[in-house]
């Protein structure tokens, strides 16, 4: 949940937790009954709006429109600002943003006539909360950093808690978290200060949820591990300090956030210890949105821990609850017209009644009669909203039943599309076993290369890209192949093409690389002419043939190069620009001898890592850079060299899917 919902909303919570048996707003209702029109019902009208806005919000732009109407009439500013604002904020709650943002510009405008300070910090504050809800965070911040400036100013240190603990919420929707934790910070320290446990609370989650996705960062393992620490340590304040408060609402929230934190922990019991307690508590008091998404939240924690079963039952509740909580914003949409209506006949009734008076006190024929026209004119516009209102339910009521049906066919399609999802993605997980089996363990490959990597990354579950090593003697081959495709239809063309390097090695006895390619462009031509469609498919491949006692090594190449890095300089050798496939004009594949030396590094790779896009602009990686990323790094263990390769390419990809099968050899020989 965004902190500046947690900002607004916790102070509403605490202090106005209902308002059905409540003395004090039953004595302010009596005394609306008794008090004259005069400042002090002003006062009372604006004092049971405020009081009203977290529970009864339509109820709050009705009483704050009256005080406002009778404080104009009477001349009281101060009154009609703080009415203004009351109504601005009922509307904040109803989610009218363009009807809030109105009034509140009204509200400001007066207290800046009268030079109150406070009032426009706490105004502007309440506009930056505005925009903020519809995204707008350049507009928030503007708004949020004058009302800090003001509160700084007078030294206000409960406003300066509260717009802190704002600033630090726009930064945080927009993931810049050094920002938003410094805001957090003093936000803190000076709720500490003040003894405010509330915001103390909300300030701790905030910063655990910062903390948190943190972890999802760039960061090594050891700095996640301390990120995890500082996430774990805040929710489990903030939890203390509202279990204190009673706070069932922000308890819940809090026991979610350590629940998805233990996940990411590998703590998986934890975790689901604590998401049930929030889903029992969220429960009891009735709070739909939260309980979606702590729903949602424990429904990927089984998916996570292989208990489909329960990840279909939480995940179903959760959907259940997202078409509620749909209903719901369809009624407040209509409780906001039919709330204008009730304004409009209320001024209808009030002035009737007020043109009634006058034209009595004049003792004016006339009056009688204006007054029967416009009690006939109230009858009718009532009787008409009677009738509109009788409409507007039966819409709901159809429209309601549709829904249900509609829920009923869907749960129905998703159950299904569920099924067929978990059959297909179960085959393609056992293709992945089988493709596995024709790759060489690694253990195979440092046995004879101790200082070596693979860094080896499929697209999807199954890849087009693959690995191959073979020894004959004294002599190991080893490949690095791009075969036509990735995912299933890769997989299937690396199959033929890791038989047809089988064979040959095996059953042909080549061993020299540029005929070993040349026979196993026979072997896949072979293989596909047997089809009666005309199949194109073939790979790309670098392959490498290191005698593991003279170190002598022989190459051949098909569009993949190889680059190898000597007394410091790293050197290409161009591959032959023709595929393992079908080709128009075939010609023999060269073999190339190279002498190297002790401490020499060779790189076999495809084009995956260079080909994905990212950075800034969003574009490819391109030869020339990870040539110049090797060539920086040649000197540093093989190890090394692929977590560099891999943290490199991770903060090039960023949020952007990876395009292609990755796969880059490091062997130093």
């Amino acid at each position: 949940m965004k902190s500046r919902y947690i900002i607004i909303f916790l102070i509403l919570i605490l202090c106005f937790r209902g308002s059905g048996q409540n003395p004090v707003l039953d004595s302010l209702r009596n005394l609306l009954k008794t008090e004259k029109d005069d400042t002090n019902k002003v006062n009372t009208l604006n004092t049971l709006a405020y009081s009203l806005f977290s529970t009864v919000p339509d109820s709050t732009v009705l009483l704050a429109l009256k005080a406002s109407t009778l404080a104009k009439n009477i001349g009281w500013v101060k009154g009609e600002a703080k009415a203004y604002n009351n109504c601005g904020t009922g509307y904040f709650v109803l989610g009218n943003y363009p009807k809030a943002l109105e009034y509140y510009l009204r509200a400001l405008k007066i207290e800046e006539a009268s030079g109150n300070r406070i009032q426009q910090a706490n105004i502007l504050g309440n506009i930056g909360n505005i925009y903020a809800e519809q995204s707008d965070y350049t507009k928030a911040l503007d708004y949020e950093l004058k009302s800090l400036k003001i509160e700084e100013k007078m030294g206000s240190k409960v406003g300066l808690a509260n717009t802190l603990g704002s600033i630090g919420g726009i930064y945080m929707s927009t993931s810049d978290y050094p920002q938003s934790l410094k805001y957090y910070q003093k936000a803190l320290k000076i709720s500490e200060e003040l003894g405010d446990k509330e915001v103390q609370a909300t300030n701790l989650s905030n910063m655990g949820n910062i903390y948190q996705d943190e972890t999802g960062s760039e960061a090594t393992h050891i700095h996640n591990d301390s990120l995890k620490k500082k996430a774990l340590d805040c929710f489990q304040k903030a939890l203390k300090l509202e279990e204190e408060l009673g706070d069932k609402r922000l308890i819940a929230y809090d026991l979610d956030g350590i629940g998805s934190l233990y996940i990411k922990m590998g703590k998986f019991k934890d975790a689901e210890l604590n998401m049930k307690r929030a889903i029992k508590i969220d429960s009891a008091i009735g709070e739909l949105n939260y309980l979606r998404i702590f729903e949602e939240n424990i429904s990927q924690l089984y998916d996570t821990t292989g208990r489909y079963k329960e990840e279909l039952v939480y995940y179903k509740r959760a959907i259940v609850l997202k078409d509620s909580l749909f209903n719901i914003d369809k009624n407040k949409a209509l409780t906001r017209k039919e709330l204008t209506y009730q304004y409009e006949k209320k001024e209808a009734e009030e002035k009737a009644k007020q043109d009634l008076k006058e034209f009595v006190q004049r003792g004016i024929l006339d009056s009688f009669i204006a007054g029967f026209i416009m009690v006939l004119a109230l009858a009718f516009f009532i009787f008409r909203g009677y009738r509109q209102k009788q409409k507007v339910n039966v819409i709901i009521t159809q429209q309601k039943e549709a829904v249900e049906q509609k829920n009923i066919i869907i749960e129905h399609q998703k159950a299904l599309v569920e099924e067929k999802n978990k059959d297909i993605l179960d085959s393609i997980t056992y293709a992945k076993r089988l493709q596995d089996a024709i790759l060489p363990p690694m253990s195979l490959v440092k046995q004879f290369f101790p200082e070596s990597f693979v860094l080896y990354k499929p697209k999807d579950i199954v890849a087009g890209d693959f690995y191959w090593m073979e020894r004959t003697g004294d002599n190991i081959l080893i490949a690095a192949a791009d075969c036509t495709g990735h995912g299933v239809p890769g997989a299937l063309v690396s199959v033929v093409c890791s038989n047809a390097l089988n064979r040959t090695v095996k059953e042909f006895h080549i061993t020299e690389p540029g005929k070993i390619l040349d026979k196993v462009r026979e072997l896949v031509l072979e293989t596909f002419e047997k089809s009666e469609s005309n199949v194109q498919d073939g790979m790309d491949i670098s392959l490498c043939c290191i005698n593991i006692k003279t170190k002598e090594v022989q190459w051949s190449g098909a569009y993949n190069s190889l680059w190898y890095i000597q007394n410091g300089a790293i050197h290409e050798v161009s591959a032959d620009k023709q595929p393992i496939g079908k080709n128009d004009k075939p010609v023999p594949f060269n073999t190339h001898k190279l002498n190297l030396q002790k401490g020499d590094t060779l790189y076999l790779f495809t084009d995956g890592y260079a080909d994905q896009f990212g950075g800034q602009n969003g574009k490819k990686f391109k030869y020339k850079q990870m040539e110049e990323l090797l060539a920086a790094n040649a000197s540093k263990p093989m190890d090394e060299q692929k977590d560099v390769l891999e943290s490199t390419l991770e903060k090039w990809k960023g949020a952007l899917e990876q395009v292609d099968d990755i796969l880059v050899i490091g062997i130093r020989v």
